[in-house]
């Protein structure tokens, strides 16, 4: 779902728009505040309507908390970009990092509990722009001093830098998925098979060859922890090979012992 928030100038509303658009699925006591706010469109008649559509897509609440899925909020991108005036230098727009960190996790602008910072990444390339990373999603704060904020960086934002945490989201919730299905005995074999491609076709993938898509793409992963839980996967992986292995040269090893015995009984009969 992509949306603009239209006739406000307040970065308060930015807040506020997106604090209640991905604490959607929640009581509406909790967020009739923000009535500002509206669902707008044709395919649903109500909130409810829209909820029960989500919960199609994500099914049974109980898998979704076995693959560490919040299933009440929403994941989210954010882009906004601040009046740049009485921002005279880059040194300025650091002092902004209060905003940024609210902005990043997508709190109301009411808020006042204590913020926990998100990762933020900066490149000298970029003049008066952060990019944050969270669990939750990904945002990007910047201000209109720098043209490049409000014509290129935007696209780039969308279109770029937001897949890559896509896909780095599919990579954790694919080895969370991967993880379970090892505890599965009887069908382990199918998950060794997956495993195996996911890691040919999606893991050993350079995603990119651009110097800040691959330095994203590395925060992002530390973020979603994405390389823990593929050595934790491996090591299933590898502890069930080794003992798949085994239990097959057991096999052979019997097999060829009763081959030798059919053998040695055949030639003794043959001396009788």
């Amino acid at each position: 779902m992509k949306t603009n928030i239209e006739n406000s100038q307040s970065f308060l509303d930015v807040l506020n728009f997106n604090y209640k658009f991905r604490e959607i699925k929640r009581n509406d006591k909790i967020t009739n505040n923000f009535d500002k706010i509206y669902l707008q469109t044709d395919s649903f008649s109500s909130m409810s309507k829209l909820t029960e559509f989500i919960e199609s897509i994500t099914g049974s609440k109980f898998e979704t908390l076995k693959l560490d899925i919040d299933t009440e909020k929403f994941y989210a991108y954010s882009y906004v970009c601040v009046d740049g005036q009485g921002l005279e230098n880059q040194e300025s727009f650091e002092d902004l990092d209060y905003y940024f960190d609210k902005f990043s996790n997508f709190l109301s602008a009411d808020n006042i509990e204590t913020i926990k910072q998100k990762k933020k990444v900066t490149f000298s390339e970029w003049k008066y722009a952060k990019f944050g990373i969270s669990k939750h999603g990904v945002t990007l704060f910047t201000s209109d001093n720098e043209m490049n904020n409000y014509t290129v960086l935007p696209d780039t934002f969308e279109n770029e830098y937001l897949y890559t945490y896509i896909l780095n989201l599919y990579k954790k919730i694919t080895l969370k998925k991967l993880e379970n299905e090892f505890e599965n005995i009887p069908n382990i074999k199918k998950s060794r098979k997956k495993f195996i491609d996911f890691v040919k076709n999606i893991w050993i993938q350079e995603l990119t060859s651009e110097e800040i898509g691959s330095i994203l793409n590395l925060e992002i992963n530390k973020v979603l922890e994405t390389d823990r839980l593929y050595y934790e996967v491996k090591n299933k992986y590898d502890i069930f090979y080794k003992e798949y292995n085994i239990e097959k040269n057991k096999k052979l090893t019997i097999l060829l012992i009763i081959i030798l015995s059919l053998l040695l009984i055949v030639e003794l009969l043959k001396l009788w």
